[in-house]
């Protein structure tokens, strides 16, 4: 959380990690929620992100 309050001053609203974020996502009815990697995923519509991007963001999927 005090990460969360020094972001926001870079104009973030939260940064989220795995687990809480999963926890939201199944609190809000989504299934089979798993933490992928850069260019993995089922849709490759959905894989837009740039590789230089990639040790800083944080890839889930899941399926409601």
């Amino acid at each position: 959380m005090s990460l969360n309050v020094i972001m926001r001053h870079h104009g973030h609203l939260f940064i989220y990690d795995f687990y809480t974020l999963e926890k939201i996502l199944r609190d809000s009815g989504f299934q089979h929620v798993q933490k992928l990697s850069f260019n993995v995923g089922n849709d490759p519509v959905l894989l837009k992100d740039s590789e230089d991007r990639s040790i800083e963001s944080l890839y889930v999927e899941c399926q409601k």
